[in-house]
């Protein structure tokens, strides 16, 4: 009987293994370039995504941006598994496993920035064009994506590797 139970326990032990190794596999690796055609379908979900990072923020280092081709971007923002990312990583190439967030801008949003841009800047200022420009551009996305807001997807990084 002692046999038996060691037996299931030892075979437990090794399904459990194989199938903790099988679900890590089992996730996709996107590319930067990538990411912005293929967020919405992970949203909630962790992933891989490859990429050179270019940006730690200097003050707290929770966030940072990865690079691909064609000025493609990826916010990262650091888990509280990761804490902060080190400076050092600026130019590397990265695996960062995490999960894909949504963030949605509505016009309830566009408007307070709008509000605030107006308040901050001075009209005609290159900071409150290239704002203004920005909420315009917006707006035309929303009326066109017929879903009544922009999407802005990010990734809240669990752990990286360097490649």
């Amino acid at each position: 009987m002692k046999k038996i139970i060691f037996l299931f326990l030892a075979l437990s032990a090794m399904a459990f293994t194989i199938n903790a190794q099988n679900s890590k596999s089992k996730l996709v690796t996107i590319d930067v370039k990538d990411f912005d055609n293929q967020a919405s379908k992970f949203v909630d979900q962790e992933i891989y995504i490859t990429g050179t990072c270019d940006h730690v923020c200097k003050h707290a280092g929770r966030k940072l941006h990865l690079v691909g081709p064609n000025d493609s971007k990826v916010e990262v923002m650091a888990s509280e598994s990761i804490g902060k990312f080190p400076k050092e990583l600026e130019g590397e190439d990265l695996k960062i496993k995490g999960t894909v967030l949504e963030d949605r801008i509505d016009e309830e949003y566009l408007k307070e920035w709008e509000n605030e841009v107006k308040e901050h800047h001075k009209e005609g200022t290159p900071e409150c064009e290239n704002d203004m420009g920005k909420i315009k551009k917006m707006r035309k996305e929303m009326k066109t994506n017929n879903l009544g807001y922009v999407p802005v997807y990010y990734l809240e990084g669990i752990s990286f590797e360097k490649i």
